[in-house]
């Protein structure tokens, strides 16, 4: 009882709390890597007020769970984005203050949801896909209006959205024995995968140069010391052909 007296102390006080207010205070307790331990009221905040966000709130918000390693529900998720839809489809009212207009917040978004594991019910990299599709139409074309439109940080977080969509699910190729997807949805998230690929390799490629760039002092001294033990195939940032990612020293039995 005690508990519950204490849920509905915090919800009236969270209902007082304008959608900005919890938005920057999320933000702050991810930014500065503390724990938050009432993520589940924030959440809860969010699909009761959702219309009241605009879409920089719920980027927000989501980039924040994510940081702090909090995932709504499903049915949660689901709730945040589809409101979030709604807003990323008034993009072409110039009017509209609610609607995505900058490229970081379509970005954190998508980054956020690879990083939640976010499948809209499913759990195969297609159900991925077709959950945030008209996200991904909207960095498609705004990349082939403007292949320079995106920042390194915003291409290196692509890049590890795509990583999400891409890689296979230990379960899925069980499932896919069973799960009969539509025609028209495979042919259009075929498509889309196709549209993608330059914005793809440009993450890839980005990427991999920041990922070669982080060498410190230390780990080169670490090589020139097995180097003298001997060990004369050793490389450093050694680029995962997979993934992108760098492994920082690589040592060859060869």
């Amino acid at each position: 009882d005690e508990e519950d007296d204490y849920d509905n102390n915090n919800d009236k006080n969270a209902a007082i709390l304008q959608p900005q207010e919890l938005s920057n205070a999320l933000w702050s307790f991810a930014t500065l890597q503390e724990p938050f331990s009432r993520s589940d009221l924030a959440v809860r905040h969010m699909t009761r007020n959702v219309s009241r966000y605009t879409s920089q709130g719920l980027s927000n918000c989501l980039w924040s769970l994510a940081v702090l390693n909090h995932a709504p529900s499903n049915t949660e998720m689901e709730c945040l984005l589809q409101e979030a839809t709604l807003k990323l489809l008034l993009e072409s009212s110039s009017s509209s203050s609610s609607s995505f207009q900058n490229n970081q917040e379509v970005i954190n978004l998508l980054w956020s949801l690879a990083v939640l594991n976010y499948s809209g019910g499913g759990s195969s990299s297609r159900d991925n896909l077709t959950a945030i599709r008209p996200f991904l139409q909207q960095v498609q074309q705004r990349f082939s209006n403007n292949p320079d439109c995106f920042d390194v940080v915003e291409l290196k977080q692509l890049h590890q959205v795509f990583l999400w969509l891409t890689s296979p699910r230990e379960e899925e190729e069980e499932q896919q024995q069973h799960k009969k997807l539509s025609e028209e949805d495979d042919d259009e998230d075929e498509l889309l995968l196709q549209q993608l690929q330059p914005l793809l390799e440009r993450c890839r490629h980005e990427f991999e140069i920041v990922q070669t760039q982080n060498t410190s002092r230390f780990q080169t001294d670490v090589v020139k010391t097995l180097q003298s033990l001997g060990y004369y195939s050793v490389k450093e940032e050694q680029i995962c052909s997979e993934t992108g990612y760098s492994i920082d020293i690589l040592v060859s039995s060869s």
